[in-house]
């Protein structure tokens, strides 16, 4: 805890229980875990949950071999029981999710526990950057970082969603507005969207100091079909919780924020453009495909 403030005594810290939903993630849970193991806060103020959702590539094997972790095994399947039953053995303040395809940032921990010192805040979401965070990659991270930071600060309640490979939220929270939905996608949207809905656009954060990598999106290629996804689950979601995307107005708007936040100059910026331009194509065929998929 040695970057923790001098003023702040580990007893007086939050207990944190991290949740991590697992199937078949063996190629990245190794790196997972180590950043998780090896945060900037007292350990005897965390647990770390794994929860196997049916693995059949060793991922179960990697987490026990790890003292620090609590393995257990959920039967039904989806990431979003699994991550029920890790919150429904949970015995922290704060509940933490990331995802097994993450590596968490040193200061993740500390800057979740700050988040909560304001006790208006309810639910944090925080950074995710691509790994490699290099090229195209590294535009493309760039736009999604302030899309999210525009997004979840606009105080319109149909455009907060949620994403559970950075996120955490107070335990009386997650008993008022828990669990996620069983579904394949957007449970932790309608989760959100529960939040906001009663408590307010305040009491959902983007907190900056959350930051992880994104070990599966590491390409274009990648984003695409992610997009894509995105964009057909939309209209399964969309159907429990209404929802407004971002008009193309505001798609320049979080374009120009990324581009001045980040000082790209006009080569960058226009190859960004390109890239979006493809993805928004991705997305809206998810949708035309979802929307199909309902009739």
């Amino acid at each position: 805890m040695s970057s923790m403030s001098a003023t702040v005594t580990a007893d007086s810290l939050p207990t944190i229980s991290v949740i991590v939903p697992v199937l078949n993630a063996a190629s990245t849970l190794v790196r997972c875990v180590a950043s998780l193991i090896h945060q900037d806060y007292p350990a005897d103020r965390v647990e770390w949950i794994v929860v196997d959702n049916g693995s059949d590539d060793g991922s179960i094997e990697i987490a026990r071999a790890v003292n620090e972790v609590r393995c257990l095994q959920e039967r039904r399947p989806g990431a979003y029981a699994a991550r029920n039953a890790g919150a429904a053995i949970a015995t922290g303040d704060i509940l933490a999710f990331t995802d097994p395809d993450c590596v968490v940032e040193a200061g993740w921990l500390r800057a979740i526990a700050q988040t909560f010192e304001d006790p208006t805040c309810f639910v944090a979401l925080g950074v995710r950057r691509p790994a490699p965070d290099v090229g195209w990659n590294r535009l493309l991270g760039d736009y999604e970082v302030a899309k999210d930071e525009w997004m979840l600060s606009c105080g319109n309640p149909l455009k907060y969603y949620g994403f559970t490979n950075t996120m955490a939220m107070r335990r009386t929270v997650w008993e008022l507005y828990g669990p996620f939905d069983d579904r394949p996608r957007g449970a932790d949207t309608i989760f959100v969207r529960r939040v906001v809905d009663v408590a307010g656009c305040a009491s959902v954060r983007w907190e900056p100091g959350m930051r992880v990598s994104h070990l599966e999106m590491n390409g274009p290629t990648t984003y695409f079909k992610k997009a894509y996804t995105y964009g057909r689950s939309l209209q399964s979601y969309g159907r429990v919780v209404p929802v407004s995307p971002l008009t193309f107005r505001e798609r320049l708007t979080v374009y120009r924020m990324a581009v001045r936040m980040n000082r790209v100059n006009l080569i960058r910026a226009s190859q960004l453009l390109v890239l979006l331009a493809a993805g928004t194509a991705a997305w809206s065929a998810g949708r035309v495909a979802g929307f199909c998929r309902r009739k």
